[in-house]
């Protein structure tokens, strides 16, 4: 008897934004750290941080099963029965984000989001400055900044949390989540639960008028002109 590949329970735009994403906030962070030396850097993992959110957002409406928030956004009976049956062990396998983990990535998600847009119009006060900047005045962009760094110091924790929370899942939950966002299968699944068809040209449209808009809009942004004292 042949072994069971699996069913899909993700599809491709929705794994590959994942691991896009990640990349794209160590290096954010990385270079943040490291900020006078790769600036150029750290902003255009920036703007992919930006891209790659909005990008999963609307995916989130348009996409396919699992990728929608109609799927995993649950109420509060389902999340502390969910983490009930986690701490019990006795968790159901099934397609998609788990009650809890369905808040923590829209959680994830907006964080980042406002990371990255703040970004756009911060400024480290000495020669650099989000393309963003001409847009608000000076002390607006100052205070935008300021919270932009603490949060840059907060994300690190945040993603730690992302972590333990999935290796929980692995060896307490008996839970596979990883393998699962690298294949999109999981062979634990029932049949019935399998996204069907993938919408790649749907994802890549969507894709298109994000990052076209995006673009304009920094194209579109006037001269930043740094006030320094």
């Amino acid at each position: 008897m042949e072994p069971r590949v699996g069913v899909r329970v993700w599809d491709l735009p929705v794994r590959v934004v994942h691991w896009l994403l990640g990349l794209a906030v160590v290096g954010a962070w990385w270079t943040g750290e490291n900020l006078a030396d790769w600036f150029t850097v750290h902003t255009y993992c920036g703007y992919a941080v930006v891209v790659l959110v909005v990008f999963r957002l609307g995916w989130g409406f348009i996409g396919t099963r699992t990728a929608r928030f109609s799927s995993f956004m649950a109420g509060p009976a389902a999340v502390f029965a969910h983490l009930r049956h986690l701490r019990d062990r006795a968790l159901v396998a099934h397609a998609g984000h788990p009650a809890s983990g369905g808040w923590a990535a829209l959680v994830i998600w907006g964080v980042l989001l406002a990371q990255g847009v703040m970004g756009l119009f911060a400024n480290d006060e000495v020669m650099n400055t989000g393309p963003f900047y001409g847009w608000v005045a000076p002390e607006v962009s100052n205070l935008l900044s300021g919270w932009h760094h603490e949060m840059g110091e907060f994300i690190p924790a945040l993603v730690l949390v992302h972590i333990a929370a999935v290796l929980v899942y692995r060896f307490w939950g008996r839970q596979d989540l990883v393998s699962a966002m690298l294949t999109g299968r999981r062979a634990d699944v029932p049949v019935a639960e399998d996204i069907g068809r993938e919408r790649w040209l749907l994802a890549l449209v969507w894709f298109a008028v994000v990052l076209a808009t995006f673009i304009a809009l920094l194209r579109a942004a006037p001269p930043a002109i740094l006030e320094v004292y």
